[in-house]
């Protein structure tokens, strides 16, 4: 669509949009959510030239795609322009997952876009809502922790992992090798 609108329109225009929201509850096990496919697709969407995106995972309502917080939205989406069409040096967007490696039993994943770092908000200090899999590929949650700029993921029960799944709310992004 906006490779259509572009050469309608003749030129390359910005495009920004704002990722789904959240829309309903967290479940107790790991799983796929209905919406994360499209969610991943409009992460995708930021491979072409000119476009940007402001998230609304972790401010949408569990019973209403349209969040009530227009005013955190409108505040993203304006990072996203500044960003995006006036060329400032703003971090516009949270940390954006860049690669995956297996180091024995631990799964380390890497990130660009991490501002001044990392942090974990829970009393315990260590990030929430990672899953990883072995080769049956059965998703159990596991632990994580800040190694510097990267999270290592592990499970007791993964011995040798082959899939991580980072699960935030109703997004689910996984990774394989």
């Amino acid at each position: 669509m906006i490779k259509d609108w572009r050469q309608r329109w003749g030129y390359d225009f910005p495009f920004l949009y704002v990722q789904l929201a959240g829309t309903s509850a967290d479940k107790t096990e790991p799983a796929d959510y209905p919406w994360a496919h499209l969610r991943e697709a409009q992460y995708k969407t930021l491979a072409l030239p000119n476009t940007g995106m402001a998230t609304a995972i972790d401010i949408g309502e569990e019973k209403d795609i349209h969040p009530k917080n227009k005013l955190d939205v409108a505040k993203r989406l304006a990072l996203v322009a500044e960003k995006v069409v006036y060329n400032e040096n703003v971090i516009s967007s949270g940390p954006t997952y860049k690669i995956m490696k297996i180091e024995g039993d631990k799964v380390r994943l890497s990130f660009e876009n991490i501002g001044s770092g990392f942090w974990a908000k829970n009393k315990y200090g260590y990030p929430r809502g990672f899953a990883i899999a072995g080769a049956d590929k059965k998703f159990v949650w596991a632990k994580a922790y800040l190694d510097g700029n990267d999270i290592i993921v592990q499970a007791d029960s993964v011995k040798q992992p082959g899939c991580c799944s980072v699960q935030l709310g109703q997004y689910t992004r996984r990774k394989s090798i």
